[in-house]
């Protein structure tokens, strides 16, 4: 797993959108109008990538398999976390999480 740590407007959804393109991963964002900004950020900067998932979506009992079979390039998890928590947990506050630091994780600042 790769972590990308930088603050707003720092790029990290360009870093996502690369990885996808090298990768054919799909994307996963907040929003359906987030959805489509990330795929006219691609778009404009000259990458391919296959349209973005909202968490609605990667969640969604009809989702395909073989749509996520390699995985998936998750922006902003913490928003992703409170989704679930919402979805999932009856609203449940999630206030801390924690990520192994172990040798299949790499920090991007």
């Amino acid at each position: 797993m790769i972590l990308i740590i930088r603050p707003p407007g720092g790029g990290k959804i360009t870093e996502l959108i690369k990885m996808s393109h090298n990768t054919s991963q799909r994307i996963v964002v907040h929003t359906a109008i987030e959805a489509l900004r990330v795929a006219a950020v691609a778009q404009k900067a000259g990458y391919e990538i296959l349209h973005p998932l909202t968490y609605h979506d990667l969640t969604s009992p009809g989702i395909e398999p073989g749509a996520v079979r390699d995985g998936v390039l998750v922006d902003n998890v913490s928003l992703f976390v409170n989704y679930l928590s919402h979805r999932f947990f009856k609203g449940i506050p999630i206030n801390a999480i924690t990520v192994d630091n172990d040798s299949e994780i790499s920090i991007t600042q």
